[in-house]
């Protein structure tokens, strides 16, 4: 097995840049997670991330504490920047929000996520309805 942990880093410094090819090829096919309480896929789970780095451009997504074990890795996550796009009503869930220039910073978010066969199967919020996502839409819209 490669190292799980660097392939999770990757994948999200890849997101962070915009660059949702190195995400897609790391996914497994099956790959599942929940962005605002609904279950997504591969390529929404990107494309969730595309859109916000269109919003906020300036998009820190910082990864840390993160250990692996088996095929599980464990991590912390938290997203930084300014909301000074448009961020696309990309997938379901997603409201289209104009820019605000609002500051937004995301408490801590547990991450475990599941790999098979080298590539990342399942990206779960320890703390379900805690995700980054719904913190920042509670952000932009209150």
């Amino acid at each position: 097995m490669n190292d799980p942990k660097k392939l999770v880093t990757d994948v999200f410094t890849s997101l962070a840049k915009g660059n949702g090819e190195v995400a897609e090829m790391s996914f497994a096919d099956d790959f599942q997670s929940t962005v605002l309480n609904s279950p997504v896929d591969k390529k929404q789970y990107i494309t969730a991330f595309s859109s916000l780095k269109k919003g906020i451009p300036d998009l820190q997504i910082n990864l840390h504490d993160v250990e692996a074990t088996g095929n599980k890795v464990h991590a912390w996550l938290n997203l930084t920047g300014t909301h000074s796009g448009e961020i696309p009503a990309a997938i379901p869930g997603f409201k289209k929000l104009t820019p605000s220039g609002k500051k937004i910073k995301t408490d801590d978010v547990e991450l475990e996520i599941s790999l098979k066969d080298d590539k990342i199967r399942e990206i779960r919020n320890v703390q379900s309805g805690k995700g980054v996502f719904n913190t920042i839409y509670a952000q932009l819209t209150s």
